[in-house]
């Protein structure tokens, strides 16, 4: 026995892999890549909503901590007035004190419903939170299904494919559950 005639690991190895090359299904490769064009056109759509969630979140959290900066305000003001009220009924200045009393309730009333507008916002934006979270693992499942779709290819078997199929049909169902839970 020569040199030539002996096979080493690499050889085998080699031989083994072009072996494989000619026997790989064809319709498996065409599904596979139809299946990951699909999957990624659904990753884009579900990022995207993801996206679009985020913004609505932080937009109304801005809103909410505007409007509870405002209520500060009038609150600081409110408080300004019934001191000024207060001087002018130990002054015994009956017409003034009752002037800041009124402009008294009206800053309380106004403070009261900007907390509450604050409070509508805040709530808004951690529905909106909330979404783009469900979204976030919507997403990874698409995400995580795509890279296993390539284990059909290497092993040459469906088995893969079909794990990653069901895999997205469950990120599909996380991505749609953000709209109605």
């Amino acid at each position: 026995m020569n040199d030539q005639e002996i096979e080493t690991p690499a050889d085998h190895v080699r031989h083994a892999s072009h072996a494989a090359h000619g026997e790989t299904d064809k319709k498996l490769t065409r599904d596979v890549a139809l299946s990951v064009t699909v999957m990624a056109i659904i990753a884009a759509t579900i990022g995207s909503l993801q996206e679009t969630e985020s913004a609505h979140a932080l937009g109304q959290k801005n809103e909410a901590v505007l409007l509870q900066t405002q209520a500060s305000d009038k609150w600081s003001f409110f408080q300004a007035q019934s001191i000024k009220k207060n001087m002018y009924l130990i002054a015994g200045n009956a017409d003034k004190a009752q002037h800041y009393g009124e402009e008294e309730e009206k800053l309380r009333t106004e403070a009261t419903e900007l907390e509450a507008k604050s409070r509508e916002e805040w709530e808004k934006s951690t529905h909106h939170t909330h979404r783009q979270h469900t979204l976030t693992l919507g997403l990874t499942l698409v995400h995580v299904a795509i890279a296993i779709s390539s284990l059909a290819i290497f092993n040459n078997r469906r088995l893969p494919l079909n794990g990653a199929l069901a895999l997205t049909v469950g990120g599909i169902a996380v991505a749609v559950g953000a709209y109605f839970f």
